[in-house]
């Protein structure tokens, strides 16, 4: 019988953050994902530390903002950490306008594209599917993706 949830638990690290959780070793080898998140000047940040079966390393960044006597999360559109500033809407014009100039591709291949660190291009490639801007094909074990509508980061830029 299948429900449909999850059960999330949530661990600390120890007082090392390089010596990863505390605990057995085999805490986090009996995991199929682990999320390690960081407080950041503006928000959050959740690092994909390991996923089963897939590539582990990606970013999300959120912000905390207030609602009421509480604070709601949010996800960021602009992050700006030490080495780098990014943001995520030029992240997905660039997927976009790449996906306009091929029938179709897949991950490795808008990954190879070099358009910027894989990990923002993920999330940005991920946020153009959710919002409809790009549409997701199954050919076999793989995911195709397609340009359905230009995205662009200024509504005026037609070019």
């Amino acid at each position: 019988m299948v429900i449909g949830s999850c059960v999330d638990v949530v661990h600390h690290s120890g007082k090392d953050l390089a010596r990863g959780m505390r605990g057995h070793t085999s805490l986090l080898a009996s995991l199929d994902t682990s999320i390690a998140c960081t407080r950041t000047r503006s928000g959050i940040t959740a690092f994909v530390e390991k996923q089963k079966n897939a590539a582990g390393g990606g970013r999300l960044h959120f912000n905390l903002e207030p609602e009421g006597d509480s604070v709601v999360i949010v996800e960021s559109i602009t992050y700006t950490g030490a080495a780098d500033s990014w943001r995520l809407a030029g992240y997905m014009e660039r997927v976009s306008r790449y996906l306009e100039g091929v029938d179709q591709a897949n991950m490795n291949e808008i990954r190879k594209a070099r358009l910027g660190k894989s990990e923002y291009v993920d999330v940005a490639l991920m946020r153009l599917v959710d919002e409809g801007w790009v549409s997701v094909s199954k050919v076999g074990k793989a995911s195709r993706h397609r340009s359905v509508t230009p995205f662009r980061e200024h509504a005026g830029d037609s070019s």
